[in-house]
């Protein structure tokens, strides 16, 4: 995911500096006599928004397949973490009071007991 982003935006920054930057290699293109296509200028510019737009073209739809995939991904991890806890709770249901027995204390929080933040976020009993 870091490196598709990473191209997209490096796509994009290469294009931008590529078209509103200084020719590069003019003398190697002059000596070219080339007699056809537009000036050399003209010529970067459209070379740098071909770099810049297809670049975004083919990397961002990539993206869009990445993160459709790693919400699928997330989508059924959290249904078999629902069906575990829900299978948890229709077990400690299923047992009863007299196992579990009215004196036993409520579950408590991690920053309960975290020595800098317990202090901080007590929950009223």
């Amino acid at each position: 995911m870091a490196i598709s982003v990473a191209e997209v935006i490096f796509d994009g920054v290469l294009g931008l500096t590529l078209w509103l930057g200084p020719l590069i290699a003019p003398h190697y293109y002059l000596q070219l006599h080339r007699s056809w296509g537009p000036d050399l200028r003209m010529d970067q510019i459209i070379g740098a928004g071909v770099l810049w737009i297809g670049g975004d073209l083919t990397g961002l739809p990539f993206l869009a397949a990445v993160m459709t995939r790693m919400m699928r991904e997330d989508q059924r991890d959290a249904v078999a973490i629902d069906a575990e806890l829900d299978t948890l709770d229709a077990l400690d249901a299923s047992l009863g009071p007299a196992v579990t027995g009215p004196s036993e204390t409520r579950p408590r929080l991690w920053w309960e007991d975290h020595p800098e933040l317990a202090q901080r976020f007590r929950r009223p009993r």
